[in-house]
């Protein structure tokens, strides 16, 4: 597995250009520069570039981050996964919080784990208020997070704004995400590249919790995570 971030930090140290490296490659054109967009690598790719740089795969994993060695993930237990940045409303002017229930995305008094809630949207009832707040606009509602496997990233108690998405192929791995499975469970983790590319990783972020290897094909509905949302009313 190859992060585009790591790997551009390896093309600049070497003053590279994303069209030299294609053509070292020897793949099309705009082949690598969709790949880094989308941090989607085919196994194919990967292979040329454990070939032609090896010394990419050998320098990253002297990081105390994951290791990698020719596509493949190597659980590392010092790595830490990043924290988003929690958005406090009481700093936002005006405050964007708003009972009303035309203003906004709406707030439901439930957490995503609920099984309570079939389809959002479905239950206008449990809508306590909204939320107008750049950034969250594409979400379709504000839950709560609870538990403590994404604890320190996501605080039980936390809202998070859930943006649908409807293409599993396009997934911007190392980001949180709210998945539900086809067997019902639901969960919110940091979706990383698996093995193979039918397969996820569902990493949390509290190093208690083991991650879970999850095929695609398992996922029912799939929601990108926005926040955390904290002091939403004070």
């Amino acid at each position: 597995m190859i992060y585009s971030e790591e790997f551009m930090k390896f093309l600049e140290a070497n003053k590279w250009s994303i069209n030299s490296v294609e053509r070292q490659l020897s793949v099309g054109n705009g082949t690598l520069l969709k790949a880094l967009k989308t941090e989607t690598f085919s196994n194919s790719l990967e292979s040329k570039i454990s070939e032609i740089f090896p010394n990419f795969f050998t320098e990253f994993a002297q990081k105390s981050k994951p290791r990698f060695k020719l596509g493949i993930f190597q659980r590392n237990p010092n790595y830490v996964e990043p924290h988003p940045q929690p958005v406090f409303l009481r700093d936002e002017a005006p405050v964007p919080y708003t009972t009303k229930r035309s203003s906004g995305v709406p707030i439901y008094n439930t957490d995503f784990t609920a099984g309570d809630i079939a389809q959002f949207g479905d239950e206008p009832e449990k809508v306590i208020g909204h939320i107008d707040l750049n950034g969250f606009r594409k979400c379709i509602a504000f839950v709560y997070i609870k538990g403590s496997s994404m604890y320190p990233a996501f605080v039980a108690g936390d809202l998070i704004g859930i943006e649908p998405i409807s293409d599993f192929e396009i997934i911007e791995f190392g980001q949180p995400y709210g998945i539900i499975t086809t067997n019902g469970q639901r969960m919110v983790k940091i979706i990383r590249k698996g093995e193979t590319s039918d397969m996820v990783i569902l990493k949390s972020v509290n190093p208690e919790y083991d991650p879970i290897d999850l095929p695609k094909n398992k996922i029912s509905k799939l929601f990108k995570v926005h926040g955390p949302v904290r002091d939403q009313w004070q």
